[in-house]
């Protein structure tokens, strides 16, 4: 059995400008006829061959049975137990990206009158830098975490900067009786880093302390002045952010947390403005979708990303050539697809949407005649510049801020000696070179047995087969091959 789990450095790159482009040609449109507004029903056509179907799509993957795959969420196994819970900020709000009960809170206590902003905040894991929240005039903190589905709390750990004139040093304390009481965990934790919206990360041990998992756990940080050698006096304009707040433990989690998310875009077909941009999720099927739509031509584009990390996309696009997709590397399970169409609107009426596979899928076919058992740990870095897709503007620079990896730890068996994971590339009509640095590493040990690239070509909706020996490798004795069974399947030997 294979399990993954995310080892993401999260780097601000200026890689070269490598884009991945599709024109948008006007073919014959849809029609559909006369009034001011139409209400227009787009449905994923499950009849086509080529269409969008979870099941289908899995099914057909050549892979061993015995493989499987965890996603890139935080609540993956890793130092200190798994992600109880986990905020990153980037949605701009409050809530949660990994929660194991709902019920959470997150509480500010400040001087004056500031309400929470959300200005730029620092990678993490799978997750791009995006947004902290920030407050002004910060004096505590509260955030409660029920413990209902928890067996063991191990770990709370949090990313804290601040503005000159911010706090630089904190008290953390904890509660397990509904805040009637609260211990000290930690007294007077200085900044390291006191230049303004530095990154200082704390974590703190909890595995020691006796927990009632019928009472939520509160988790208090109260703000001090601190050592402010060559810094402001603290004032209460100053701003403090807080980011990839995160609890880590054991308990009873659901199967996954993994959720399929269609994304949509609707253009003008003459100005290139955006119309309309949303999302959905549907753990299974969609239902269709209503939009109601002013007489005229549009561009539509549509992409579902099975996947608990979000797409890298803009956040603020009004125009069509404003337009990209991309995903993190490390989000190695991800299953991302995509259709874009013209429409003109002239009736209400309804529309296909045919999803196609916007990844292509690297399998590493080992032919060691050895066994593999002293491979404890496996580490995919991409050598070639972040992936993107701009299907509307050909010379766009590349936006994607990414050099993530992963970590594989596989258990390899006698007749299945493989492993996988996919690539996305976006919709491309020519071969895209493929280049990873692979690094196998045995028991404890921090410097890996073998260190190898391998590199191929190929296209989305396509198989990159990396074939070889693992552990006797020597330069060329891996080859690759493209495979036909979706669109095509590359074979590389190494």
């Amino acid at each position: 059995m294979q399990r993954f789990i995310t080892y993401s450095k999260v780097l601000f790159v200026l890689g070269g400008f490598f884009y991945l482009f599709i024109s948008c040609v006007k073919e014959e449109p849809h029609l559909l006829s006369k009034s001011d507004s139409y209400q227009v029903e787009f449905y994923i056509n499950n009849t086509n061959p080529q269409n969008w179907e979870k099941n289908a799509l899995k099914n057909d993957v050549y892979l061993p049975q015995t493989q499987k795959i965890a996603s890139v969420n935080p609540m993956n196994e890793g130092e200190n137990g798994r992600y109880l819970y986990f905020w990153s900020f980037n949605g701009e709000n409050l809530l949660p990206d990994v929660f194991i009960n709902k019920g959470t809170e997150i509480e500010f206590e400040v001087e004056g009158s500031s309400s929470e902003s959300y200005p730029a905040g620092f990678p993490h894991d799978a997750y791009p830098a995006g947004k902290a929240v920030s407050v002004r005039g910060l004096q505590e903190v509260i955030i409660k975490m029920p413990l209902d589905s928890v067996t063991e709390v191990d770990e709370i750990g949090f990313d804290i900067s601040s503005s000159d004139t911010g706090p630089k040093a904190f008290h953390i304390l904890y509660s397990n009786d509904n805040a009637a009481s609260y211990d000290t965990l930690s007294a007077d934790n200085q900044f390291q880093n006191l230049s303004a919206q530095s990154k200082n990360h704390f974590s703190f041990l909890l595995d020691t302390l006796q927990w009632n998992f019928e009472y939520p756990l509160h988790i208090k940080i109260e703000a001090l002045p601190g050592d402010r050698e060559g810094v402001g006096e603290m004032k209460s304009t100053g701003a403090t952010r807080l980011d990839n707040l995160y609890l880590k433990g054991e308990g009873n989690f659901p199967e996954s947390s993994t959720e399929n998310t269609l994304y949509y875009w609707i253009f003008d077909y003459l100005t290139g403005d955006l119309v309309i941009a949303d999302s959905v999720k549907n753990e299974k099927d969609f239902y269709p979708i209503h939009l109601d739509l002013k007489q005229g031509e549009y561009i539509t584009h549509f992409v579902s990303n099975f996947s608990s990390v979000p797409l890298l996309r803009p956040e603020e696009a009004q125009n069509i050539e404003d337009h990209y997709l991309g995903r993190v590397f490390g989000d190695a399970e991800s299953e991302i697809y995509g259709s874009i169409d013209t429409i003109e609107v002239n009736e209400d009426g309804n529309i296909p949407i045919i999803l196609k596979r916007y990844y292509t899928q690297v399998l590493f076919e080992l032919t060691d005649a050895q066994g593999l058992n002293e491979v404890d740990e496996i580490r995919i870095t991409p050598l070639h510049d972040p992936f993107f897709y701009a299907p509307f503007k050909e010379n766009m620079g590349n936006p994607i801020l990414d050099q993530s990896d992963f970590i594989l730890y596989p258990d390899f068996e006698e007749e299945s000696k493989s492993f996988f994971f996919n690539q996305f590339l976006g919709n491309v009509y020519e071969n895209q070179n493929m280049h990873y640095q692979v690094e196998v590493f045995s028991g404890d040990d921090e410097q890996p047995m073998h260190t190898f690239e391998v590199e191929g070509a190929g296209m989305n909706n396509m198989k990159l087969i990396f074939r070889g020996r693992l552990l006797s490798y020597s330069e060329g004795s891996f080859t690759f091959s493209v495979q036909e069974a979706w669109d095509g399947e590359e074979e590389v030997e190494f």
